[in-house]
Formats: C-alpha cells, sequence, structure tokens
C-alpha cells in the first residue's frame, strides 16, 4: 500500500527511508534529514521573531537601524540640554540595539551647534541623581526614574518601553524660520540664545535701539 510522505522532521526522514530501495536509500534518507533540519531552523527563527516584537512591549514593528552619528549628541552640554528641553519636536526612540533615545531639535538647544535632531541616551536611575537600576534596552519599562547617560533627569521620558518609536519613523527635524521663531513668546526665545536666527534678532533689536539691547 502507497503511503504519503507527509510526517515532519525526523518522521519524514523515516518514512523516506521506508519508501527507498537499494543503495541510495542511505543518501535519500541524509537528504530527507537535513530537509527537515533547517524546516525546524526556519519555524524556530519566526517563532523567536515574533517573542522578540512581544518583548519590544508589544510596540509596532522593530528596529533594524542605529542611530545617525550625526544626531547623537557629542558632549554632556548637549546632552543636558537635551534632558531638560520642552521646546519644539522631541522624539523618544529606540535603536535596533534596544537603547532608547530623547531626541529634540537643534534650534531649541542653547550652545548646541548644528541642524536637525541633538538625541542623548536614556537609562533608568533609581532615583534622581541615584543608581544605576537598569539599561532600559528592549522591552525594559522604568517606574523609577528616566535619566541620561550623565544621570541628569529627563522628566517627560515615558516609562514604559510601548511609548518609543523605531529609530526609522524619527524623520528630519522640522525647519522653523527666523521669522516664525521671532514670534515665540519671551521665554521661548530666550532659551535661543547663541543660535543663528536668535543673534539675527538680536542685531535687529540693537539697530532699532540705537545699538542697546533690550532682551
Amino acid at each position: 500500500e502507497a503511503r504519503s510522505c507527509t510526517g515532519n522532521y525526523l518522521p519524514l526522514a523515516l518514512c523516506t527511508f521506508r519508501r527507498s530501495a537499494g543503495p541510495n536509500a542511505a543518501i535519500a534518507t541524509l537528504r530527507a534529514i537535513v530537509f527537515a533540519v533547517l524546516l525546524h531552523a526556519r519555524r524556530q527563527s519566526r517563532q523567536h521573531l515574533c517573542c522578540f516584537a512581544r518583548s519590544m512591549g508589544g510596540v509596532a514593528g522593530v528596529s533594524f537601524t542605529d542611530l545617525g552619528e550625526e544626531s547623537i549628541c557629542e558632549d554632556h552640554h548637549c546632552r543636558d540640554m537635551v534632558a531638560g528641553n520642552e521646546n519644539g519636536e522631541i522624539r523618544f526612540v529606540y535603536d535596533g540595539h534596544g537603547v532608547k533615545w530623547k531626541c529634540a531639535d537643534r534650534q531649541f538647544l542653547p550652545g548646541v551647534k548644528g541642524e536637525g535632531w541633538a538625541c542623548a541616551e536614556l537609562q533608568c536611575m533609581t532615583k534622581p541623581h541615584g543608581v544605576l537600576l537598569s539599561s532600559f534596552h528592549y522591552g525594559q519599562g522604568c517606574r523609577a526614574t528616566v535619566a541620561t547617560v550623565d544621570a541628569q533627569v529627563v522628566a517627560d521620558a515615558p516609562d514604559e518601553a510601548v511609548d518609543y518609536d523605531p529609530v526609522e519613523h524619527l524623520g528630519k527635524a522640522p525647519s522653523l524660520s527666523c521669522s516664525v521663531r521671532a514670534s515665540l513668546s519671551q521665554p521661548a526665545a530666550a532659551l535661543l540664545g547663541g543660535t543663528p536666527c536668535a543673534l539675527a534678532a538680536l542685531g535687529r533689536r540693537r539697530t532699532r535701539t540705537g545699538g542697546r539691547a533690550f532682551l
């Protein structure tokens, strides 16, 4: 009676062996075993990817890239400015290594040069200026204090992994013209000290006031 070889893994190999005849039986069985192992590995990899996505806190999608070097804060001052900034566009993202970041528009960070995003790496501390509690990577949450790697508290940082987006969603920081930023309230405009638009506005005020600047 003819039987169909529809089993999985080793049963598939044994079924193939029973149906094989002559000196090629061993080769056929070996091929079946290799096929079974590859099939098993493929199914396992899919299961692991699914579990990995769930471990990311249930976020939609997984990041497979790193944050660009041009977006990473180059010094302590930049990270401190990002930590305390609440103006302009702010994003919270994670990269392909599970590292979480707070990113702010450089145009709103006093003393921070360049354009685009400035991002500070985040970690979980026991308390403000306390000791490290966890790396805050991947699906880890932080029910204590979210801070930068310099232990500067980031008050507006989400404490759940699900509230962070893949770094692929970061995109480019929006560009604000000097005319737009000139219309900002005085406290917000004061935070732009040292930026090109703020200096241009300062120059215009000096011209109108006969060389004196009133901030």
